[in-house]
């Protein structure tokens, strides 16, 4: 098993003490809970929204920004709907 050393100040390390405490967690359970959230579902939520969004992004980086508003948007789409 691999570890990773902090530096803390002895008052940081009472608090993290207290608070993973708390939680019902030593601190390296606190730490990694906090350090590496996310659930193998998440992460893949994650990439589908980073695929869905990297054309958009690649889109505004390029200068193909839209001059209309959110709410301008909005009732385009909802108009095309018919709500």
């Amino acid at each position: 098993m691999n570890q990773i050393e902090v530096n803390v100040t002895s008052d940081q390390y009472a608090q993290l003490q207290r608070v993973a405490s708390r939680a019902g967690l030593s601190v390296s359970e606190y730490m990694l809970a906090r350090s590496l959230p996310l659930t193998t579902e998440e992460i893949a939520a994650m990439e589908t929204l980073d695929a869905f969004l990297a054309p958009r992004l690649a889109e505004a980086h390029s200068g193909a920004l839209s001059s209309k508003s959110v709410r301008d948007i909005a009732d385009t789409v909802l108009g095309e709907n018919g709500d």
